[in-house]
């Protein structure tokens, strides 16, 4: 395993465990902002670092394939809200 491999896995840990916090603090009203920050943090670390792992060609033709297929599943619910409430003028403009 390279130096830069190693560091993305620590960084997925780290990313993890921030999702999982942030999980945690919205538990109470209080921390819901902060658990949403720090959720949101993590997973934008997550894909940042998928991103740099993809560009460096650490990740083999298949990976690059599910990544794909997983960005589209992601997005499905929400194109799928769009069209639903605004028609699809809206989803296209």
């Amino acid at each position: 395993m390279s130096a830069f491999d190693w560091v993305i896995q620590l960084v997925y840990v780290a990313a993890a465990t921030c999702f999982v916090l942030g999980l945690h603090l919205m538990n109470t009203p209080a921390t819901a902002r902060r658990g949403n920050q720090l959720s949101t943090g993590g997973m934008v670390t997550a894909v940042a670092a998928t991103l740099a792992a993809v560009r460096s060609g650490a990740v083999s033709p298949r990976g690059k394939i599910v990544l794909v297929v997983s960005g589209g599943n992601a997005a499905a619910p929400v194109l799928a809200r769009i069209l639903a409430e605004h028609g699809a003028k809206a989803a296209l403009a």
